[in-house]
């Protein structure tokens, strides 16, 4: 586990948050800030192939959202990350402005 998602964990994980969804501002969403679920889901190499041979950096995931669509990542630098299959998206470049922008902004950065 990387420093920045040493902290993240240590500050908010195991909450649960509901929120303004993505895609309908009248609509809710969760997020649950978890690592165990995308833990047990994940191939790390799979990871590394298509996520972290993008970035140049080692990813620790902190969550799901999007009805359990999109895991979160936290980089080694501390960038908050999503990634769903193929897509992976960079959602801020600090753990504050991501959640920021995951809850209330919704401009994630396609990274692929």
């Amino acid at each position: 586990m990387n420093q920045g998602a040493e902290r993240f964990l240590s500050n908010i994980g195991g909450l649960i948050i509901t929120h303004e969804a993505y895609s309908d501002i009248n609509d809710k969403d969760v997020s649950v800030f978890d690592p165990s679920k995308p833990t047990a889901w994940l191939d790390p190499a799979w990871v590394k192939e298509c996520y972290e041979d993008i970035i140049k950096e080692k990813l620790c995931p902190v969550g799901v959202g999007f009805s359990e669509h999109m895991i979160f990542f936290v980089s080694e630098s501390g960038g908050f990350y999503g990634g769903y299959d193929d897509y992976f998206c960079l959602i801020g470049d600090s753990v504050e402005s991501g959640l920021l922008n995951l809850f209330k902004d919704h401009n994630f950065i396609s990274l692929n």
